[in-house]
């Protein structure tokens, strides 16, 4: 097949929140007659494209240091223009986003780049309160690469991988429902109190949890296990799931619980309901929280019996 348009090599070195949500143009960028993109990112994110059809490279650059970084970055840019790409410049912190949009200017290279300046103002007027000039943070993704207004992300994962973790996690459960529950996120104010999110979790009803976070928050998976009412079947699995694998256990769950970050990303990609929530000073779910009616989103000091009865019902529209 003659592709008629060139390949996107797609700048995107973030949080995995942040490629997540970047994710979401891929179906745009993709789109025939275009063939697949390639994708720079950190070396802990490159697995979420595996198998991806829409992505048919995904490399990590050997330092994310300022001069590694730009190395790299001159590399991968002089490479795109030799062999004819697109660039996609996705990236979210601004001294990258800064060096990719100058180089390839320089480079004459056919660019397109995220409004990275007013993203970040419309975070700063959602935390205030005040309105943002675009009604989510989706559509500054959408934009960039000349799609529409606010969308979802779509993530896929293989029916395989899917088997092997119910194979893994199932015997640790029983039978019944499962909810992933994250306790955790990069940015600490924006984690739900471990308390709180344990008495939720013990009110959603007969439902197993499954608790997720890198390795450096286990203190927190820990603390809502040790408070979840007695009786709740619990599989602490902080820092034992590759990103692979916690991407399949929350496309199986019946439910994911927690705040802002990847891990709820990755549940609105997959298609999971989630009911998370949400701290005051940070951006608001309104803005930056997953779209849809399977989602629910509420305030971090949201009642128990509130939040409980969200989840039920989240669970009963899922069953």
């Amino acid at each position: 097949m003659t592709h008629a348009l060139p390949p996107a090599l797609i700048f995107s070195v973030s949080y995995l929140g942040d490629l997540v949500t970047a994710a979401l143009t891929l179906d745009i960028i993709a789109r025939p007659p275009r063939p697949p993109a390639e994708v720079l990112t950190t070396p802990a994110c490159a697995a979420l494209f595996e198998g991806d059809d829409r992505v048919r490279g995904v490399r990590a650059p050997a330092s994310l240091g300022a001069i590694g970084w730009r190395l790299a970055a001159t590399r991968e840019l002089l490479a795109a223009r030799r062999r004819g790409f697109e660039v996609v410049n996705l990236e979210v912190y601004p001294p990258r986003w800064g060096y990719v949009r100058w180089l390839a200017r320089y480079l004459g290279l056919t660019a397109r780049s995220l409004d990275l300046p007013g993203l970040l103002s419309d975070n700063r007027r959602s935390a205030e309160g005040r309105p943002p000039l675009l009604v989510h943070r989706s559509a500054y993704y959408t934009q960039s690469v000349g799609g529409g207004g606010p969308a979802s992300p779509a993530l896929r994962v293989a029916e395989s991988e899917r088997q092997a973790v119910r194979q893994r996690i199932g015997p640790r459960l029983g039978s019944g429902r499962w909810c992933i529950a994250h306790p955790g996120s990069s940015t600490p104010s924006r984690r739900p109190d471990p308390h709180h999110l344990a008495s939720v979790l013990g009110g959603l009803g007969n439902v197993s949890v499954v608790l997720v976070g890198v390795g450096h928050e286990s203190d927190l998976t820990a603390a809502v296990a040790a408070n979840l009412p007695q009786g709740v079947r619990v599989f602490d699995a902080c820092g034992q799931l590759t990103l692979r694998e916690l991407m399949a256990a929350i496309d199986i769950a019946d439910l994911f619980v927690g705040g802002d970050s990847g891990p709820l990303k990755l549940a609105e990609g997959l298609g999971t309901p989630t009911l998370s929530f949400w701290t005051p000073g940070a951006p608001s779910a309104g803005f930056a929280g997953p779209l849809g009616r399977r989602h629910a989103t509420l305030p971090a000091a949201t009642a128990v019996a509130i939040a409980c009865s969200a989840g039920r019902d989240l669970l009963d529209e899922a069953s």
